[in-house]
């Protein structure tokens, strides 16, 4: 399934967004190689902070758009 976030690429392959929305993500990788993320919005506020870690890029894409589900940021899903 395509996934509608989109990352930078480069030395931004850390920072994404998801289409359509002002959600800003921040990805990075714990010391034992897992994934979590950050959200923020167009004000570059932290709205949501994760400490989830996540084994797969994939399993952290559908990790962030659950939160926007659930943070009622994507209403275009519901």
């Amino acid at each position: 399934m395509k996934s509608l976030i989109k990352w930078g690429v480069g030395s931004a392959w850390n920072f994404g967004f998801i289409e359509g929305t002002d959600v800003r993500i921040e990805r990075m990788r714990t010391m034992d190689k897992k994934l979590m993320f950050l959200i923020s919005d167009d004000n570059f506020t932290y709205l949501h902070c994760d400490s989830q870690r996540f084994h797969s890029q994939e399993d952290l894409d559908a990790g962030i758009i659950a939160w926007a589900i659930r943070a009622g940021k994507v209403e275009y899903l519901h």
